[in-house]
């Protein structure tokens, strides 16, 4: 595998990057390492995971080079709220009640958790 001046750069900056969720920096890691010849079942064992993911993501960079290490939309019904939404207090109360929110929204207590895992309610 060759990478261009700019993957490789990009590529190394990922992999030294703490702040980037683990598995983007693993795909880099598989990548760069590839690129310095090394076989999936060595890779594999340097990175402590399968061959299977190693040749998975080499395929994918080879198809579509660094978009192809981004995550691809899953399957499955999208969000009904967006990530964005703010809470606000009900009228007349300063905090939430989870009770009143299931009885005004007809929705239960574990779909609003779920939904809303990040906002303390």
């Amino acid at each position: 595998m060759v990478l261009s001046v700019e993957e490789k750069r990009e590529l190394t900056a990922r992999d030294a990057k703490y702040s980037l969720p683990y598995f983007q920096v693993q795909r880099a890691k598989i990548i760069l390492l590839a690129a310095q010849g090394l076989d999936s079942n060595e890779i594999a064992r340097r990175l402590d995971t399968r061959r299977k993911v190693v040749w998975l993501w080499c395929e994918r960079f080879c198809e579509k080079r660094l978009q192809g290490l981004d995550e691809r939309p899953r399957p499955g019904r999208p969000r009904v709220f967006p990530p964005e939404i703010v809470f606000e207090p009900m009228p007349g109360s300063h905090t939430f009640c989870i009770n009143k929110l299931e009885g005004n929204l007809l929705v239960d207590v574990r779909i609003l958790y779920r939904a809303f895992p990040r906002v303390n309610i």
